[in-house]
């Protein structure tokens, strides 16, 4: 092989990875659960924390599963322990699917990142992938992937809180203001 075709081949490689990173980062389940996993770890408050187990883990969870390793969830546990044994943490889920989503990033160029948070295309950097700018200039590739890091924690947010919103809106539109204003009258009352 010359080296003009190992480029080739290379470049092949990076572009079919940089694809399947860009279509499983499009994942709303995926995006919910690494959303919400990025949350917990950062200080947003109990109203953000709610509104994040709410409307994002209740709704992704399920799909959300296909991100978890299926053979460390089927391995065996200590002295022979039965994989049925095994305990999984929601916690674990939501960092399985926070690793993949950021490690997903390293495969992707930076205009992809700057497009998924609606940024305009950066000439200089733009056609980098963020794995070669990691090498060539750590230091601005680890800037480009604070800020996306950033904004997509508080688009997170955003669209945790949006959703619990709607939802408030949605339980007086079902159910009435008169039934969820009332107390129950019942309930303070000895018998």
């Amino acid at each position: 092989m010359t080296n003009n075709q190992t480029k080739t081949e290379e470049e092949k490689v990076k572009e079919a990875n940089r694809k399947y990173a860009i279509e499983m980062n499009k994942d709303e389940n995926l995006k919910n659960l690494a959303g919400a996993y990025l949350l917990e770890q950062g200080d947003f408050g109990k109203d953000v924390r709610n509104a994040t187990k709410n409307a994002l883990v209740a709704t992704s969870l399920q799909d959300g599963l296909k991100y978890v390793d299926a053979n460390s969830l089927l391995k065996e546990g200590e002295e022979g322990e039965s994989y049925m044994e095994n305990s999984v943490k929601v916690k674990d889920i939501l960092k399985g699917a926070a690793n993949n989503y950021q490690v997903n990033t390293l495969y992707m160029k930076v205009n992809d990142l700057l497009e998924d948070m609606g940024a305009n295309k950066d000439e200089k950097f733009g056609n980098k992938y963020m794995q070669d700018l990691m090498e060539q200039d750590k230091e601005v590739a680890q800037n480009i992937l604070g800020i996306y890091s950033s904004h997509f924690r508080y688009h997170s947010a955003s669209k945790a809180t949006g959703a619990y919103r709607d939802n408030i809106v949605k339980n007086i539109n079902e159910n009435g203001l008169e039934k969820l204003t009332k107390s129950d009258k019942k309930k303070g009352k000895k018998e």
